[in-house]
C-alpha cells in the first residue's frame, strides 16, 4: 500500500503545521520481511525541521525497526551537468540493490537546461521514474520514462521545462527504476535541446482498422516517430509481406521529412490476404532502426451488404446492465490524441460523428446484442447553459431508438453559485419535457432515474441539506403532476464516509454510485502512471463490500470499471492502469455478477464504454474489437451462445466509413461561413458563426477551444493575430491562453502564451509573439485557445491569423 511522511518546520496552525504540500508518498510492499524505504523529502525550503508525521494505511499490521535521518556532507556541485560513468566517482550513490540512483547537492540554473538525456541500456521493457527539485520548490516532483526494451544504449529525453516548476536552481536528481537487474545507466545530461543524433521509433504497426477480413484490401500503419537529437530523413521504408498476403497499394506518406525530435509520420499500405490465419509481416524504416514484426489476424469473410443498419437482435441476460457514455466526440480535432500518439485506440465506427444518427444506430445494435441494456449519458448543464447534447440529439432520431434505455448522469460540476432552486425547477422542467417523454428513459423502481455528480456544489449553492431536500421534493412533485412516479435521484460520489450517507439521507437521495472504482490499485503502485488492471480486478470487489456496510440499508449500486491511462490527453506521467485485457474484464464481469446476486442488487453499472481520451474504453476500436463486449454476454447472456447475434463492423456490410472529414491546412480563419475546424472544447455553448464572426458564450472562467493544425511548422509563423470582442459584466482586463501541441505531444502550461484582454465590448487585435518563445518549435499538431478567463461573457472572434 501507499504510505505518506508529513514534514513541517513551522509547528503552528491547526494541524501543528502539517499540510497537504509538505508530504512524500512511498510504497510499501507486503513481504513479510524487513525492507530498507529511503525517502528523499527535498525539505530544503523549511530550514529545519520541528515535526513529522508518518501516516501507513489499514488493514496491515507493521513493524519499524529503524527511523533515521541521514545527513549529506558533500559540497554543493555547481557546474556539473553531465554524469557519464554514473557512479560514485561522479558523487552518485546506488541504493536498494539498484532500484535507486541518487546525485549529489546540485546547484544548476534552471533557464540554462530545459532538458535531461539518459542514456539506457536496458534488457527488458520497464519504467524509471526521474525525482527532482529546485531551491523555487517545497518537495519534489517526478517524471516518468517508459523503458523498452532494445540492443545496445538508447538515449531517453525528458523536457524538464515543460513543467512550470522548473524554476530557480536544481538542487539534486533521484532515479527509481522498477526493474534494477535489467536496466544499466550509462549518461546522465542536462541539456538545453535534445543533444543525440536522430532515432527512429516504431510507435505503432498493425492494422489500422478494427475487424480486418481476409479476401479484401485492409489498411496497414506504420506510425513513425524521432525520439532522437537531430533531423531524421524517412526514406526507403520496406514492407515485407509472408505467402498468402499481397500487397495492393503503398507506402503512401502523412507527411514530408526530415522529422525533428517528436515529430511522426504514418505510412499506409493496403494488404490483402488469402485466408484467415494469422500472418506475420516486417517492416524496416532505416538502415539503422531494428525491424519490427507485426502478426495480422484476418477474420474470416464475410459476405453481406445492407442498405442500412441491420436491425438489433437483442439477447437476454441475467442482470440488468448500464454503462456511463461520455458524449465528447463531436469535432475530428478531438480525435487528434488518439491519431497521433495511441492509433491503437481507433473506434471500430472511424473517427466518428457523435451527431450522426446512424452511428448511434450502430452503438445501440452493439449495445442490446452483447448485454448492455441502458446508457447513462454524461449530460451538461450550467445555469440554463448547456454543450455536447449532439448525441442525445441523434438518439432521439435514431432508427432503433426504443431499443436501447437511456438516463441523464448530470456531470455538475459547475462553478459555485449556479445551482439556485430557479435553476433546479428549470432543470427538472428540461428533464421532464425533453428527456422522460423518451420511451426508453431508464426507471430506477418506476421512477426515472437521475445520476448526479457532485452533492457538495447543490448543497453549497441551495443552501444545506435542507435546503436540497425541499428542492428534491419540488421535482419529485413536478415529475408527479406530469403523470410520471416521481424522480429516482442517485448521487455518484467516490471516498463517501459515513458523514456523507447521513447527509445524503437527510437530502433524500435514493442510492448511491460512482463513475470510477479502482480499489486500492493506486495504492499499490510504486506511481499513479504504473497501476496494474490486475490490481483493480483483485481489489474493487472489496471497496464494494466497504462501501456496501457504509451505506447500510441506503442502495448502492457497484462499478466493474473499464480502466484509465490518460496519457493521450495528459503526457506521461499521468495516471495510467497497464495489463487491461479481456480476460481480466471477464473475471471482473464474474465478481460483479457474484456481488448483485449476494446482495440483490438489480442492476451493475460498467465504467464508460468510450473514455477514448481517458483510457476507460469498451466500445468495439481496433486494440479490443469486439472482445470487450462479447466478455458482457458471456457473462450476463442467457440462453445459447451459438444463437447469439454475430457482430458485425459497418464494413462487413459495406456502410460507412463515418470518420470526419480530415482538417485541411489552414493559418488563417477568417469565420466567413462558418466555425473552420475550431470547435468546443469545455465550458463553451451556444457557438454559432454569424456575420463573418465566431461567437459563443462562456460557462465558466475556464473556457476553451480546439483546432486541429495539420502542417504547421513554428519556424515559419512566429506570430499569431486574434481581432475580438469580449462582453463581460464589467470591464474587466483579464487573462487569456493560446496551448499548442507539438507532434505526437500533449498541451501543457509550458507550452503555453498568456495575453490580456479588455472586457469591454469592443473589438480589440491581440498580437502574439510565439516566435519568442522557447517551446514554439517543431510541427504544431493542435491549438487550444482560452479566450478569457470570465464566466458569462459573450465572445465573437472575426479572424485568428497567423503572421510570417
Amino acid at each position: 500500500g501507499k504510505g505518506q511522511l508529513f514534514w513541517t518546520g513551522d509547528t503552528s496552525g491547526q494541524h501543528g503545521g502539517f499540510s497537504e504540500k509538505k508530504i512524500t508518498d512511498f510504497s510499501v510492499a507486503a513481504s513479510g520481511d524487513y525492507q530498507d524505504i529511503y525517502l528523499f523529502p527535498f525539505w530544503h525550503a523549511e530550514k529545519s525541521i520541528r515535526g513529522l508525521r508518518l501516516d501507513l494505511y489499514e488493514g496491515a499490521t507493521f513493524a519499524i525497526q529503524r527511523v533515521a535521518i541521514l545527513k549529506c556532507t558533500e559540497a554543493a556541485v555547481a557546474a556539473a551537468t553531465a554524469w557519464q560513468p554514473v557512479n560514485e566517482a561522479n558523487g552518485w550513490n546506488t541504493l536498494n540493490a539498484g532500484a535507486l540512483l541518487t546525485s549529489p547537492p546540485l546547484s544548476v540554473n534552471t533557464a540554462d537546461t530545459g532538458w535531461l538525456s539518459l542514456t539506457l541500456n536496458a534488457r527488458a521493457g520497464t519504467t524509471v521514474s526521474l525525482e527532482w527539485s529546485t531551491d523555487s520548490m517545497t518537495g519534489s516532483k517526478q517524471e516518468t520514462i517508459y523503458v523498452k526494451q532494445h540492443e545496445g544504449v538508447r538515449r531517453y529525453y525528458v523536457e524538464m521545462q515543460g513543467n512550470k516548476e522548473w524554476t530557480g536552481n536544481l538542487v539534486g536528481l533521484n532515479l527509481h527504476i522498477a526493474d534494477p537487474a535489467t536496466i544499466s545507466v550509462e549518461r546522465i545530461a542536462l541539456t538545453t535541446e535534445p543533444d543525440g543524433p536522430p532515432e527512429i521509433e516504431v510507435a505503432y504497426f498493425g492494422f489500422e482498422n478494427g475487424v480486418s477480413r481476409a479476401g479484401r484490401p485492409e489498411s496497414l500503419l506504420a506510425q513513425l516517430i524521432n525520439r532522437g537529437g537531430g533531423d531524421a530523413a524517412i526514406k526507403d521504408v520496406m514492407l515485407e509481406t509472408p505467402a498468402g498476403v499481397k500487397v495492393v497499394s503503398g507506402p503512401n506518406y502523412s507527411a514530408t521529412t526530415p522529422l525533428q525530435h517528436g515529430d511522426s509520420v504514418n505510412i499506409l499500405w493496403l494488404v490483402q490476404a488469402e485466408t484467415a490465419v494469422p500472418h506475420t509481416v516486417t517492416l524496416k524504416p532505416d538502415a539503422t532502426t531494428p525491424a519490427c514484426n507485426a502478426t495480422l489476424t484476418f477474420m474470416p469473410a464475410v459476405k453481406m451488404t445492407a442498405d442500412y443498419v441491420p436491425e438489433p437482435k437483442p439477447i437476454k441476460t441475467s442482470l440488468e446492465v448500464c454503462a456511463y457514455y461520455f458524449p465528447g466526440w463531436n469535432a475530428d480535432v478531438k480525435y487528434d490524441c488518439l491519431r497521433n500518439t495511441t492509433p491503437i485506440r481507433k473506434p471500430l465506427l472511424g473517427y466518428y460523428d457523435e451527431s450522426n444518427p446512424e452511428c448511434v444506430d450502430w452503438q445501440i445494435k452493439w449495445a442490446v446484442e452483447n448485454g448492455i441494456s441502458c446508457f447513462l449519458v454524461d449530460w451538461y448543464w450550467v445555469a440554463g447553459n448547456q454543450h455536447l447534447y449532439h448525441w442525445f440529439d441523434a438518439y432521439r432520431q435514431a432508427r432503433y431508438r426504443d431499443y436501447l434505455k437511456v438516463a441523464i448522469m448530470w456531470a455538475n460540476h459547475n462553478p459555485k453559485g449556479t445551482h439556485s432552486r430557479e435553476d433546479w425547477r428549470n432543470v427538472t422542467r428540461e428533464w421532464i419535457d425533453k428527456y422522460f417523454t423518451l420511451p426508453g428513459y431508464y426507471k430506477v423502481n418506476g421512477k426515472p432515474a437521475v445520476f448526479l455528480w457532485d452533492s457538495n456544489l447543490i448543497r453549497g449553492d441551495l443552501g444545506g441539506s435542507d435546503a436540497v431536500a425541499e428542492a428534491f421534493a419540488e421535482s419529485r412533485q413536478m415529475a408527479k403532476d406530469a403523470g410520471h412516479v416521481g424522480i429516482e435521484f442517485i448521487i455518484l460520489q467516490h471516498h463517501a464516509n459515513e458523514t456523507d450517507m447521513q447527509k445524503w439521507q437527510a437530502e433524500t437521495y435514493d442510492g448511491d454510485t460512482t463513475y470510477h472504482e479502482f480499489g486500492s490499485a493506486l495504492d499499490m503502485a510504486p506511481h499513479q502512471s504504473q497501476g496494474q488492471y490486475a490490481d483493480v480486478v483483485a481489489t474493487a470487489p472489496a471497496a464494494w463490500e466497504k462501501r456496501r456496510q457504509q451505506s447500510g440499508a441506503f442502495p448502492f449500486y457497484p462499478i466493474v470499471d473499464t480502466g484509465w491511462d490518460s496519457r493521450p490527453w495528459h503526457g506521461p506521467n499521468s495516471m495510467a492502469f497497464h495489463g487491461r485485457t479481456p480476460e481480466l474484464f471477464k473475471q471482473f464481469l464474474h465478481a460483479g455478477k457474484d456481488y448483485c446476486a449476494e446482495h440483490d442488487v438489480p442492476f451493475l453499472i460498467l465504467g464508460p464504454l468510450n473514455e477514448w481520451g481517458e483510457g476507460s474504453y469498451i466500445e468495439p476500436n481496433l486494440e479490443f474489437g469486439f472482445t470487450m463486449y462479447e466478455a458482457i454476454r458471456e457473462v450476463f447472456g442467457k440462453g445459447e451462445a451459438e444463437d447469439w447475434p454475430q457482430n458485425l463492423s459497418p464494413r462487413d456490410v459495406g456502410l460507412g466509413p463515418y470518420d470526419f472529414p480530415r482538417t485541411p491546412h489552414k493559418t488563417t480563419w477568417d469565420f466567413d461561413t462558418d466555425a473552420e475546424g475550431w470547435s468546443a472544447m469545455m465550458n463553451v455553448s451556444d457557438l454559432t458563426v454569424k456575420e463573418g464572426n465566431m461567437e459563443f458564450h462562456t460557462t465558466s472562467s475556464d473556457p476553451a477551444l480546439i483546432a486541429s493544425t495539420p502542417g504547421l511548422r513554428a519556424s515559419e509563423y512566429p506570430t499569431l493575430n486574434i481581432r475580438m470582442k469580449i462582453q463581460a459584466n464589467s470591464d474587466k482586463v483579464g487573462s487569456g491562453q493560446l496551448f499548442w501541441s507539438i507532434g505526437s505531444s500533449n498541451t501543457s502550461e509550458a507550452n503555453s502564451l498568456r495575453f490580456e484582454f479588455q472586457g469591454d465590448g469592443e473589438f480589440h487585435e491581440y498580437t502574439l509573439n510565439l516566435g519568442e518563445h522557447p517551446r514554439w518549435r517543431g510541427m504544431i499538431s493542435s491549438l487550444r485557445f482560452d479566450p478569457c478567463d470570465i464566466a458569462n461573457a459573450n465572445i465573437a472572434v472575426d479572424y485568428i491569423r497567423f503572421g510570417r
